[in-house]
């Protein structure tokens, strides 16, 4: 897998307002899974990313691992959701999952077919029914 490198700032204020007024400003509202857990439950940080540098991780067919740098902490993970406005396409929501080699991760890999069968040689149509497969595997 790539690898890329995004930073952000942690978000102080939660909520719909902050989060609007952080699209405003070109920011995107994120949180990142997967921490340390505390009481049995995983722990979240929120944090904002700038929409320029998630455009090359959310706008590509590659999967990429993320070195998140969230106020100089360094976190490792994968992107998990994209939430995207109805209307218009505008990212609004992203959330990450923290990798660590204790834990295996599963990730949706695309199907990439190359090259033709006989069947489509000899006029047949080749359908294409699963475009992602869930692969489990440790980091």
């Amino acid at each position: 897998m790539k690898e890329i490198n995004v930073t952000g700032q942690k978000r102080e204020n939660l909520g719909k307002k902050a989060s609007k007024a952080l699209r405003k400003e070109g920011l995107v509202p994120c949180n990142l899974y997967g921490l340390a857990e505390q009481d049995g439950k995983p722990v979240a940080m929120s944090f904002a990313v700038a929409m320029a540098e998630l455009r090359k991780i959310i706008y590509t067919p590659h999967i990429y691992v993320i070195n998140l740098v969230i106020d100089g902490e360094s976190h490792t993970a994968i992107l998990k959701e994209i939430q995207f406005h109805p209307v218009t396409d505008a990212v609004l929501h992203v959330d990450f999952l923290e990798v660590n080699d204790q834990k295996p991760i599963t990730i949706g890999i695309p199907v990439k077919l190359t090259g033709l069968a006989q069947g489509v040689r000899d006029g047949g149509r080749m359908n294409l029914s699963i475009r992602k497969i869930n692969v489990t595997a440790p980091y």
